[in-house]
């Protein structure tokens, strides 16, 4: 079915108003879900596994290159 000019198809519910099934979150748009992480990695940082971060802190050290600072 062609999408309507008016951009809604009538008689039936918005995506948004469907039923979120048993152990969502919600009902979500195509891409919603990673604009939110996104978001907030943002403002937050991005997570850093420990090990990770550690590797990364006896390898600057060794090169002589300051790490940011971490946000938790």
């Amino acid at each position: 079915m062609p999408w309507p000019a008016s951009g809604r198809f009538r008689g039936r519910r918005p995506l948004k108003g469907l039923p979120v099934a048993e152990g969502a979150e919600g009902v979500f748009y195509p891409g919603e879900r990673s604009a939110a992480v996104a978001a907030d990695r943002g403002e937050k940082g991005i997570p850093v596994a420990p090990k990770l971060w550690r590797d990364l802190s006896e390898r600057a050290e060794r090169l002589g290159v300051a790490l940011p600072g971490t946000a938790g």
